[in-house]
């Protein structure tokens, strides 16, 4: 099944210390019909956040940063932005990471490497609240 366009200019951003993988990301999804905003640390991010003028309504995060952890980013959002919804990535397993405390078990999350079909889905779905939780 294909993956739903994009409704009414929804924002997603991305968050993510590689820079491949951060360009790779915001190409995905800006040809999924995305606005996309981008940045390489949490403090970039909370930044960006606070500049732009409209909802941030997903954020795609890297677990595993330099300086602030993708947990923590995601804590401080949330507690700024309720409504932002988050998606957590990495190259680790995820049962590995909740094993960590880097992030929480019941978290959406998308294991790298990944393709734009499987982002843009999994985008869709926790946009739509149709994704189930920890997959």
């Amino acid at each position: 099944m294909a993956a739903k366009q994009a409704q009414s200019h929804e924002t997603i951003l991305v968050v993510d210390d590689e820079p491949g993988v951060r360009r790779a990301c915001a190409r995905m999804l800006t040809t999924a019909g995305f606005d996309v905003l981008a940045a390489e640390s949490g403090q970039e991010a909370l930044e960006l956040c606070e500049q732009h003028p409209e909802d941030i309504d997903l954020a795609l995060i890297d677990v595993v940063m330099p300086g602030m952890s993708g947990r923590d980013l995601a804590e401080r959002m949330r507690e700024r932005w309720r409504s932002v919804k988050i998606v957590f990535m990495s190259g680790y397993v995820a049962s590995e990471i909740g094993e960590l405390g880097v992030m929480q078990r019941d978290a959406h999350f998308l294991g790298k490497p990944f393709s734009s079909e499987v982002l843009r889905q999994k985008v869709r779905d926790v946009l739509d609240g149709t994704a189930s939780a920890g997959r």
